[in-house]
């Protein structure tokens, strides 16, 4: 009877600890210095990965990849949620400052200081921390240079990372915003390999540069690269690309989810639904991990909380225990991606 009761408080303490909201981070060495989006690409993102996993009620998946001790490299729609759900918890310190009302998922000035303040540091990890470099007043807008071997011992990387633009879908002769790191000085912006703006100064924070397409560039997909005198983007191992259209699409949104709570052994339909949902292929994706392609009907999408494939989960909760696990969802189809909706979860 004592071991039953053992591994019955065992079996407890191991479930709770993956569902139940966490409110501390554990100490980290990295420091977040650059901003982030969706289709970042990256250490930066794995470390926010790590970062966001320290805390249930901000983790990336409970699951697979994104899930604790599986973080990626890669900035899609589930770190985009588990910001929103971070940026949300933390509003005074990241949303307010910026008057704004709701998360956005977009890693600036704000959340990364938010995180840099939760995550305890370590005097012993140099490399890992931010190096602050002081250079005398240049002439003619001369740009420093920097003795990269000698700075690599301390983990500084100078040349410029392109990790996304936005908008990504627009039409001839918008404006874009290129979002990396490392655009000091003068900057050359090439488009399909071809130079297309030279000496074009980047953001005081070296990460991002605003460019105005040409109303004649021709309609479909082109790579984008950042060349200075610190190195280059064009081999950084994801590449970046905008498409021109001539109509920009209108990505999904969600109005509301029916019904709002569900038993984890449900079999019931929930119905999402929205506006510009995707006739034959719409990826929900949400902390139990991305379903399968839905068809919409009627701007209505109807799938079963079994679609999750991370609801096998639920089946380790203890017997007599009851928990709530708030559950966001975000639709993707080829349009972009919405914006969050939340179901709760009722586990016993």
């Amino acid at each position: 009877m004592k071991h039953s009761s053992l591994y019955k408080n065992l079996a407890i303490l191991l479930f709770f600890s993956f569902l139940i909201p966490g409110t501390s981070f554990s100490q980290s060495t990295f420091s977040f210095s650059s901003n982030l989006s969706l289709g970042a690409k990256g250490v930066d993102v794995l470390e926010l990965q790590k970062a966001l996993n320290m805390d249930t009620r901000t983790a990336v998946a409970f699951s697979g990849p994104g899930s604790l001790g599986e973080e990626t490299d890669y900035f899609g729609a589930l770190t985009r949620l588990a910001v929103i759900k971070f940026q949300e918890i933390y509003k005074n310190e990241t949303l307010v400052p910026a008057q704004l009302s709701s998360g956005t998922g977009f890693v600036g000035i704000f959340t990364r200081t938010k995180l840099n303040n939760l995550l305890t540091k370590s005097p012993s990890a140099v490399s890992n921390l931010p190096v602050h470099i002081e250079t005398p007043a240049l002439p003619n807008n001369a740009v420093p240079t920097f003795n990269e071997s000698a700075l690599s011992s301390l983990g500084v990387g100078l040349g410029p990372m392109l990790y996304g633009i936005e908008p990504y879908f627009v039409k001839p002769g918008s404006n874009i915003i290129l979002r990396g790191k490392g655009f000091f000085g003068d900057n050359q912006v090439f488009i399909d390999g071809k130079l297309f703006l030279d000496k074009i100064k980047g953001s005081k924070e070296g990460t991002a540069i605003n460019v105005t397409l040409n109303q004649t560039i021709a309609i479909g997909k082109h790579s984008v690269f950042v060349k200075n005198i610190n190195g280059t983007t064009e081999n950084q191992p994801n590449a970046v690309d905008v498409m021109v259209v001539s109509e920009v699409p209108i990505p999904p949104s969600i109005t509301y989810i029916s019904p709002t709570t569900i038993a984890s052994d449900s079999t019931d339909e929930i119905v999402i639904t929205g506006q510009n949902f995707s006739p034959d292929g719409n990826l929900i994706v949400g902390i139990l991990g991305p379903t399968k392609l839905f068809p919409s009907q009627s701007n209505n999408i109807r799938l079963k909380l079994s679609d999750f494939p991370g609801t096998a989960q639920f089946k380790n909760v203890p017997i007599g225990y009851k928990i709530i696990v708030p559950v966001y969802l975000i639709i993707q189809n080829s349009s972009g991606t919405s914006n969050p909706i939340k179901i709760d979860v009722i586990v016993k």
